[in-house]
């Protein structure tokens, strides 16, 4: 049986995964499951997919992440009192600051890349806006987890009263030492603003990638079709580990297997006509709890680019995908906008 690699491109992924409805065998031994109807089936069924994977991480930062029902409810049920209120932001505040971050870009007249020049200061703003002013500054390699922890802590001797420390608060309060409280509100705020700042933003330049594809006489080689790509997501999929004998469609997973579980290519093989699809944030217990924003926030933005006929590709721009991991974004996107002289 031919493995996959995590090297491997994109494009190969996908057409491996046309051939075949049933999981398929990664190198290091994963099976990644790609069918709609299977990633849906393994995420709903916790019983026997752990979202408890081993691995390297610092299991003290682990909040929301791995934990299985009952004790993911509760987290969950936790995080959302106390950031719920701040994961609703109005579509014409969301249209505004990204017409910003584009006017920003674009203001020298010169090519820029809408990945990293206005997607992702798009995303530190929602991000700060949401995580209660956490300094989200993209580049410069910041530490995402010293961040979150220095915010964490002035947030608690400062009595500010943000959602951070609330909930920190919330988790002493039913028992766990401060110390252990902290571990996990940091965590959670580590992969919040990973996601603000990364996922996020990989996510709105691959569905503008769709958009801005439209409007292009030609498109480069390379990557996933755009019209498509629009559908599926940057997060190739996240881990589960068997923990019960189970069966995914003609195979047959044993305890202790582990599974990737591809959320891009199920919603790319469904598609729709307004991306992103439900499938990219996940589905069931852990589906993503920020998703509902996600999506406004994706919507919103490719609807500023939609209007904005004049931004288009750069000619000669061929799509590239980072390979190696489970997060496969494009490498860039290079837009220009064009200006006519209606005078003449």
């Amino acid at each position: 049986m031919t493995t996959l690699s995590l090297h491997d491109p994109v494009e190969q992924w996908w057409k491996r995964a046309c051939t075949s409805p049933n999981p398929l065998l990664m190198d290091d031994g994963t099976w990644f499951v790609h069918e709609p109807s299977q990633v849906r089936d393994v995420l709903r069924r916790w019983t026997e997919f752990s979202n408890d994977v081993p691995s390297e991480r610092d299991r003290t930062l682990d909040f929301l992440l791995t934990a299985d029902p009952p004790t993911h409810a509760v987290e969950r049920v936790a995080f959302l009192q106390h950031f719920g209120p701040h994961l609703h932001h109005p579509d014409p505040t969301l249209r505004a600051a990204f017409t910003h971050c584009l006017d920003d870009a674009l203001a020298s007249g010169e090519p820029v890349d809408l990945l990293t020049q206005v997607c992702e200061p798009f995303g530190a703003w929602l991000g700060s806006e949401t995580l209660g002013g956490l300094d989200l500054g993209v580049g410069g390699g910041r530490d995402p987890e010293a961040g979150s922890r220095a915010h964490l802590t002035s947030e608690i001797f400062n009595g500010s009263g943000g959602p951070a420390a609330a909930l920190w608060r919330h988790l002493v309060e039913a028992g766990d030492a401060p110390e252990t409280a902290e571990g996990k509100v940091v965590g959670l705020l580590t992969a919040l603003v990973v996601a603000f700042t990364s996922t996020l933003p990989a996510l709105v330049a691959l569905v503008a990638w769709a958009e801005l594809s439209a409007r292009s006489d030609t498109l480069g080689p390379g990557g996933f079709e755009a019209g498509a790509a629009g559908a599926g997501g940057p997060l190739l999929g996240l881990y589960r580990t068997v923990v019960r004998a189970a069966n995914v469609g003609s195979r047959r997973l044993d305890p202790g297997d582990r599974v990737l579980v591809s959320f891009a290519f199920a919603a790319r093989s469904e598609g729709t006509a307004n991306p992103p699809h439900p499938l990219v944030f996940g589905h069931g217990n852990h589906r993503c709890p920020a998703s509902a924003l996600s999506a406004r926030a994706t919507t919103v933005a490719t609807s500023v680019l939609a209007n904005r006929s004049g931004v288009r590709l750069v000619p000669g721009w061929i799509p590239e995908f980072r390979q190696g991991s489970h997060f496969t974004p494009l490498i860039d996107l290079m837009i220009a906008e064009e200006h006519h002289d209606l005078a003449g």
